[in-house]
Formats: structure tokens, sequence, C-alpha cells
């Protein structure tokens, strides 16, 4: 039992580590023909099948660029969004606040 247990294991990290392996040469001979194209990785969107691209694949300076701007686009909309403090946390006047001093608190202490 503890035999054929050791062996699926074995087997199993044989496995994974032969497809790691199979990965690294596939990226060397894209590496090393450019003509061929980029290469493909497989497990890209819709489950492989469609035209959705990898999220692995490496994304062009553009890409990148369109993301970064529609980030900071969102940022900048939820500030917008963002509603001033009103009641209690917009009051300036400390002494009706829990927790907090007024300015002349330390005078009152000290007597």
């Amino acid at each position: 039992m503890i035999v054929s247990l050791i062996a699926a294991f074995i087997l199993l990290l044989g496995l994974m580590m032969a497809w790691i392996e199979v990965q690294r040469m596939a990226r060397h001979v894209a590496e090393q023909h450019p003509e061929a194209g980029p290469l493909r990785l497989v497990g890209g969107g819709c489950g492989g099948h469609g035209h959705a691209s990898s999220p692995l694949a490496p994304k062009s300076a553009e890409a990148k660029f369109a993301e970064a701007k529609a980030a900071e686009a969102k940022c900048v909309e939820a500030k917008a969004a963002a509603k001033p403090a009103e009641g209690c946390a917009a009051c300036t006047n400390t002494a009706c606040k829990p927790g907090v001093l007024p300015a002349a608190a330390p005078e009152i202490l000290s007597h």
C-alpha cells in the first residue's frame, strides 16, 4: 500500500517536472527562432479554446500603457465620486468629539 502511494507520488512529481522542462525547451526554441512567431501558451482564456489571449502571454507596451491609463481614470472617478465628510466628521469643533481634547484642555488638566 505505502509502496504504491510513494510510486504514485514520484510518478506525478516526475510528470510535473517533465512538463516544466517541455515549457522551458519551447521557450528556448521560440527565442532561437523568432521567425516562427511568439510562443503560444496553453491554458489562456476560454479554457484554452476560442480567441482569448493567454493571461501569461507578455503584453505589448501599448497594452500596458492603456491598462495604466484605465486604472488612473478609474482612480480619478473614485475620488470624484467620494462624498465629502458630513456631520461630526466634517465638524472642526473638537470639544464635542469623544476622545479628542480641545486645545485648551492641557490648561484645564494642569489645575
